[in-house]
């Protein structure tokens, strides 16, 4: 292949060298072009906790689902609840889909390319998904669980004040005075605020197309 930098249009010839420091035999020049049509469609699905000779079984695929504004993607799996080794403990939360969260990675260095004779398209790929295990079930278990539990104490000061006061003398105030925001803080509140944005944006539905080529890593 002929090397040179991404740019439109064919690029120049540069000599190849091997480790050696001599030039390569040269079997097959293309010209290579690089397209932006595409470039903000496509973007690249990595499991880095799977190894090659073990992917994830899509026909077992129930949902998958983007949040567009957050960068957000999750896949949920079916999992076989039939099997001898599905949760034998007895737990509260027993899920039956496993799901995989994304991590976004920015400004990646990679492009798809197809080859048409004597020419090599490439179309630079824009983002790169990381998808991992999540543990969201169990967290929104421990929120129920917190939540309950302010419920008891709540209830529990509003007995203590229904009931009347023995001693009716006059009780000091306490006062507090709330200091002005360190940047910390400001910070602090900022990420809350886009967090919070990112958890109300809602969740649109994807439809996944398997590929009818098997490839090879």
């Amino acid at each position: 292949p002929t090397y040179g930098p991404m740019a439109d249009g064919p690029l120049q010839d540069d000599v190849v060298m091997n480790g050696d420091g001599e030039p390569d035999e040269i079997v097959r020049e293309f010209d290579v072009y690089i397209s932006q049509e595409l470039a903000s469609q496509l973007s690249l699905l990595q499991f880095p906790l799977r190894p090659p000779w073990r992917p994830y079984d899509m026909n077992q695929l129930a949902e998958f689902r983007v949040k567009p504004k957050a960068n957000k993607l999750e896949m949920d799996f079916k999992l076989d609840t039939d099997n001898s080794q599905y949760f034998n403990e007895e737990v509260q939360v027993k899920p039956v889909c496993h799901t995989l969260s994304s991590t976004l990675l920015q400004r990646p260095n990679y492009a798809i390319g197809m080859l048409r004779g004597s020419e090599l398209h490439l179309t630079p790929v824009t983002s790169i998904y990381q998808l991992r295990p999540s543990f969201g079930h169990i967290d929104k278990a421990d929120e129920e669980m917190k939540k309950e539990k302010k419920k008891e104490e709540k209830e529990e000061e509003k007995e203590e004040a229904s009931r009347p006061d023995e001693d009716e003398t006059a009780r000091p105030v306490q006062v507090q005075f709330r200091r002005r925001e360190t940047p910390r803080q400001a910070a602090a509140l900022n990420l809350a605020a886009q967090r919070k944005a990112e958890e109300d944006e809602p969740w649109r539905p994807l439809a996944f197309y398997a590929s009818p080529h098997t490839v090879n890593p």
